[in-house]
């Protein structure tokens, strides 16, 4: 065993072995691995074959600024009214009406 790797002398109760223990931290990990590739594989493949069944609803749903819509709900928070005024300018140049009007967009009228 080289001298930087951690000593297994001791283990906990419930394994016989230090190697039984660090056998099954190792099975535990890739197995926890193997759930998250399964899980995200599956959802950014769903996403996929919705976007190419469906691309004039992924249009619609992406005009200019709605990703920004969840940072309005925030309105004393100098970060919110930040992506606010960005969101409203994006509209704009999109020739969007925004779907809100909010508190702090009035200040500046």
């Amino acid at each position: 065993m080289p001298e930087h790797a951690p000593s297994l002398a001791h283990h906990q109760h419930q394994f016989e072995t230090a190697e039984q223990q660090k056998e099954t931290s190792t099975l535990g990990m890739w197995a926890f691995l193997v759930q998250e590739v399964m899980f995200f594989g599956g959802l950014f493949g769903a996403y996929t074959i919705y976007r190419a069944l469906y691309p004039e609803a992924f249009a619609e749903a992406s005009l200019a600024g709605q990703p920004l819509r969840a940072a309005e709900t925030q309105s004393s928070s100098p970060i919110a009214w930040l992506f606010d005024m960005l969101a409203h300018e994006l509209c704009e140049r999109a020739g969007v009406r925004p779907i809100t009007a909010t508190p702090t967009r009035s200040f500046l009228r």
